[in-house]
């Protein structure tokens, strides 16, 4: 157990029926092999289709599909969207992994259950990793920039990307938890993409003075209310508007602390299983924007220019 993290409730002691040399070869394992650019790599071939449509006549449909190809796109929009929160599960447990167990990660993520990572989410949401860890700041950038000291040239734009990272992983947080639609899709796909459209019009000129379209996605929602001995299941229709660049942009800075997190650890063990000396490359990311809500804010498609950026030194 990490000994910077703080202590909220005693615990029972866990102990894991292996050779702690099982245990370490396990770990690296899982470092060794993790693919921190999944889902980058999984939203740009999705993407490839929504932006090239015509496609998906020859390499999606088969016989005898009949989906219409604007239907198509939209399932994969949705997709796109509700992979924002599948690759924030992943980041949630492997930074709640580096902070308790950091020693046997797929171990700990393999015994956090559903109702305790809902609890660390929400947690995030509200206080960041701030009340988690002692020094949470150096904490953060020992994991995203293992070899950046403060005699490094890059040490004072760490910081600045590590703060960015902070306040990104508690914003995904609150958008974690706010996004009900997402049970909808995961469990029994309980939820249909479409289109909304809002136009205004002058009354006197008759001229369209606002004239605007959105992504959306529909959903049985759930409320239950008790009533004495009963509890009453009231359901009600619901719709949400989601912005398909905003989330790839989403997706695109977490698959960004994953790589930063995974990258150089990842060479680090493959240079010690080949026994060589040779000096690594590490290609870290670091993050320019003055605060992460910008980035659930606006259209992610400026933010190429500048606001991500990667530094490539040796060590």
């Amino acid at each position: 157990m990490n000994k910077t993290s703080k202590k909220i409730k005693k615990q029972k002691k866990i102990v894991y029926d292996c050779r702690p040399e099982d245990a370490e070869r396990t770990n690296k394992t899982f470092i060794q092999n993790f693919p921190y650019n999944y889902w980058q790599h999984k939203i740009n071939a999705i993407g490839e289709y929504i932006a090239y449509p015509e496609k998906i006549k020859d390499e999606i449909r088969f016989e005898p599909d009949n989906t219409l190809d604007e239907s198509i796109v939209e399932r994969f929009k949705m997709e796109t969207h509700m992979t924002v929160f599948h690759s924030a599960e992943t980041l949630f447990l492997i930074l709640l992994g580096f902070l308790y167990e950091p020693n046997s990660i797929p171990m700990w993520i393999s015994r956090c259950t559903s109702s305790q990572l809902q609890g660390h989410i929400e947690k995030l949401s509200k206080e960041g990793v701030n009340n988690l860890i002692t020094n949470p700041n150096d904490w953060m950038r020992s994991v995203l920039y293992p070899v950046i000291d403060k005699n490094h040239s890059k040490f004072e734009d760490s910081k600045y990307s590590t703060k960015f990272t902070m306040d990104f992983i508690k914003r995904l947080a609150k958008e974690y938890v706010d996004h009900v639609e997402y049970n909808s899709y995961k469990h029994g796909l309980r939820c249909t993409s479409g289109q909304s459209r809002l136009q205004i019009k002058d009354e006197k000129s008759g001229k369209i003075v606002l004239d605007s379209s959105s992504d959306t996605i529909n959903f049985l929602e759930l409320e239950k209310i008790p009533n004495n001995n009963e509890t009453i299941h009231k359901f009600k229709e619901s719709s949400k508007t989601y912005d398909y660049e905003r989330d790839c942009g989403i997706i695109r800075i977490t698959t960004n602390i994953l790589s930063n997190i995974f990258s150089y650890r990842q060479l680090l063990i493959k240079r010690e299983l080949v026994g060589s000396d040779c000096k690594i490359k590490f290609l870290p990311f670091f993050f320019k924007f003055d605060k992460a809500n910008k980035v659930f804010e606006f259209n992610p498609k400026n933010s190429k220019g500048g606001l991500i950026t990667r530094f490539s030194f040796t060590k």
